[in-house]
């Protein structure tokens, strides 16, 4: 009987150290952190780019356990950040811009041209030995181009005249012959002449007052030009003279020919007087001119 209960005994015992531990408690308490970056990039046009990037992470863990147990705690934070900027800036302008100006101004210079002169009702005047035998005034609406010529041709249209002196009258002159109306004590065909060597010329304003002149008479088939710096007409050194030719271009230069740099005291000035070969009016003769030069 004895041995009964010590066998029990024993049998309990070996069962409650077999169950050692049957109270366990495991606590495990895992953390995880998740860290999120942002990533914030600039660009600005030169091709430049900023990146910054911030991560964090927390992780907290944490195990209770009763009785014999084991508590285990894991806490895992990754955090990554990335933060890429790249910035590329690429910038084309094109412009285009039209602009008109218009300025108008006055000025006095060597070379350039002056205003239109509006030369309606000045006279130009022929003398012989010194006496008004004749006078041609100029038309209303004779204007004369800034820096450009008045040609006044015998009796000739002016593509007739364009075709014998073997020029193209520019945008810079303007062609006139004399009309029966506009011509006192000559016949519009004969005011000018030049078969005289003691016929000379005068340019007037309307109001009769001198503009230029009188000129150095023209010798038969001779051709004289205006010498610049401008100087009295009545004196020969003051013109350069040329012989008349046959052929295409006879040697005057109407609607040019003098120099940029001439200056007219009283703003035009008497500048070439051409004779021709021949003094038939039928002939060469129509061709003759005076010219004026307003610069």
């Amino acid at each position: 009987m004895r041995a009964v209960v010590v066998a029990s005994s024993l049998l309990a015992l070996a069962a409650s150290l077999s169950c050692d531990g049957c109270t366990e408690s495991v606590g495990s308490d895992a953390g995880e952190g998740e860290g999120e970056g942002e990533g914030e990039g600039e660009g600005e046009g030169e091709g430049e780019g900023e990146g910054e990037g911030e991560g964090e992470g927390e992780g907290e863990g944490e195990g209770e356990g009763e009785g014999e147990g084991e508590g285990e705690g894991e806490g895992e934070g990754e955090g990554e950040g990335e933060g890429e900027g790249e910035g590329e800036g690429e910038g084309e302008g094109e412009g285009e811009g039209e602009g008109e100006g218009e300025g108008e101004g006055e000025g006095e210079g060597e070379g350039e041209p002056g205003a239109d002169v509006d030369v309606s009702g000045f006279k130009l005047v022929r003398f012989t030995s010194g006496q008004n035998t004749a006078t041609y005034t100029l038309p209303a609406g004779t204007i004369v181009p800034g820096g450009g010529y008045l040609v006044i041709g015998r009796a000739s249209d002016e593509a007739g005249f364009e075709a014998y002196w073997g020029v193209t009258l520019g945008s810079n002159v303007r062609y006139v012959r004399p009309q029966a109306a506009d011509v006192v004590n000559a016949t519009a065909g004969q005011f000018i002449l030049f078969n005289d060597t003691a016929r000379t010329w005068e340019l007037r304003r309307a109001d009769n007052s001198v503009v230029d002149g009188p000129t150095v008479s023209v010798p038969e088939f001779r051709i004289r030009q205006r010498n610049v710096p401008v100087a009295a007409a009545n004196r020969g050194t003051s013109w350069t003279e040329v012989s008349a030719s046959q052929g295409v271009v006879p040697g005057g230069t109407p609607g040019s020919g003098q120099s940029a740099a001439a200056v007219a005291p009283n703003g035009c000035y008497i500048s070439e007087l051409a004779d021709t070969l021949s003094i038939d009016i039928t002939n060469e003769s129509i061709f003759e001119f005076i010219e004026i030069h307003c610069p």
